[in-house]
């Protein structure tokens, strides 16, 4: 029985083709307050007790192919399910992506055994069904393959050296069917398309647009639906403290949104008090303008007192 949804944070999952610049979107968001950033287990793959399974698969897809997609499957259930205290959640790719593109294209390149293939997705199904693994909101970071294969020998990662171009290509076609066209299976979950042809020292500002355009909005669509205040982070100590400390009991830095907020604080501060000033000079000057009328009042009744006529006479003798 599926957990309930209440349980997790809001969950984004960055979806694209090897070489589509998720670790660059997913450093682009660690500015933002109160979330987790989940990044893709690859050190896992290459040392599983010793054993690098990525450089395996590459070297040998056929006889390695079930034994990684089993690892990648479990580590990336790991990261669907790692406990977090952050309201929201961004992870580089999902188990979604695992079985419906990768495991979709090595089973149609008939890398993966068809009883390879059906064990897999047996355990996806149970997955699926037994434990929390929604995701609330795709991003597919949407290339060209051909600039994908370029940025794949530009970064030179040793395990990918002997990837050919014909296996980006299709993948990519999968991608497509699966996130941008909706031809291929279920997609869970809404998807946010961004053109990441553009080079990855530009593509801030597609980044930015989402945060924008689109982030804000639905997380805040998402906390209204759950009674949660629309601003995590107006206060709080998760908010107003630092996001981690120095064993050696340096001073940590505060974040750029963490200086504005200060910054901000500050000026709120000021504003206040000047305020208060102004209010005490006007709550004094009242109280002036008060004594000043009572001395007035007093010395017209002390003036209608004085004696007249006989009465002053009597007085002066």
């Amino acid at each position: 029985m599926k957990k309930a949804h209440s349980g997790r944070p809001f969950t984004i999952a960055v979806e694209g083709n090897i070489g589509s610049g998720k670790t660059t979107f997913l450093h682009h968001f660690e500015k933002l307050g109160n979330v987790t950033i989940i990044s893709e287990p690859i050190e896992k793959w290459r040392n599983c007790n010793g054993h690098n399974l990525l450089g395996l698969m590459y070297e040998d897809p056929k006889k390695n192919a079930f034994t990684f997609q089993s690892y990648v499957q479990l580590t990336l259930l790991q990261s669907h399910t790692q406990k977090t205290t952050a309201k929201f959640k961004l992870m580089e790719r999902s188990i979604f992506s695992a079985r419906y593109c990768f495991v979709e294209k090595l089973q149609r390149d008939g890398i993966l055994t068809q009883a390879g293939f059906s064990v897999i997705d047996e355990w996806f199904k149970w997955i699926n069904q037994h434990q929390n693994v929604g995701v609330d909101l795709f991003v597919y970071l949407r290339t060209n393959p051909e600039i994908i294969y370029q940025r794949i020998l530009n970064r030179s990662r040793v395990e990918e050296r002997k990837v050919p171009f014909e296996y980006i290509k299709g993948l990519h076609e999968i991608h497509e069917d699966w996130l941008y066209h909706k031809t291929l299976y279920n997609c869970p979950a809404p998807v946010f398309t961004i053109d990441a042809n553009v080079d990855l020292r530009m593509i801030e500002e597609e980044y930015e647009k989402f945060e924008d355009e689109v982030l804000n909005k639905r997380i805040s669509k998402w906390r209204q639906q759950r009674g949660l205040p629309l601003n995590p982070n107006a206060c709080g100590v998760l908010t107003d403290s630092p996001d981690y400390s120095f064993l050696d009991g340096r001073p940590t830095p505060y974040g750029s949104r963490q200086k504005k907020r200060i910054l901000k604080q500050q000026e709120l501060t000021q504003q206040i008090i000047e305020l208060t000033s102004e209010v005490d000079f006007a709550v004094e000057r009242h109280k002036q303008l008060q004594q000043e009328e009572q001395r007035r009042r007093q010395e017209i009744l002390d003036n209608k007192l004085k004696p007249k006529g006989i009465e002053l006479l009597k007085k002066k003798k």
